[in-house]
């Protein structure tokens, strides 16, 4: 399965990138996420362990991570607790007139027991709620 959600910003790309580039900064602009700690900061390989607020668990591996073109990817191949198997993810900052876009896109298989559409719709929902959040951090800067 393939997921894709963008957002634009009103505000520099760098600005934004500023905010995501860390690996272990997702739980400083994502609200399901209570902690992020990675084991080696931005190198490929560095393991990324959530814990997601009101309990779950979500262990994910870099695979790359490039600030020249803003962007990183990384997996999990236990989605943990998204209804994901063999999830890989990647997320981009570009700019896009005098503000950015923010795209963060998915390759899964849906988890044991879980519907195709039941794993699109938490995927969306995961990335949705990440984004909205991120453009108000940003913009409130």
């Amino acid at each position: 399965m393939h997921v894709v959600e963008k957002i634009e910003i009103d505000a520099l790309a760098a600005q934004v990138w500023a905010a995501i580039r860390s690996f272990d900064a997702l739980a400083d602009w994502h609200p399901a996420v209570e902690a992020s700690p990675a084991d080696r900061a931005n190198a490929a390989g560095s393991v990324r362990r959530l814990s997601l607020k009101g309990g779950g668990h979500v262990v994910e591996t870099l695979d790359s991570h490039d600030d020249a073109h803003m962007t990183y990817t990384y997996r999990a191949e236990d989605g943990g607790a998204l209804p994901a198997a063999g999830y890989r993810s990647t997320i981009k900052v570009a700019p896009a007139g005098r503000g950015a876009t923010v795209e963060w896109r998915a390759d899964f298989s849906p988890g044991p027991g879980v519907t195709a559409e039941a794993a699109e719709q938490a995927i969306r929902g995961v990335y949705r709620a990440g984004l909205d959040s991120l453009r108000k951090r940003v913009a409130s800067r």
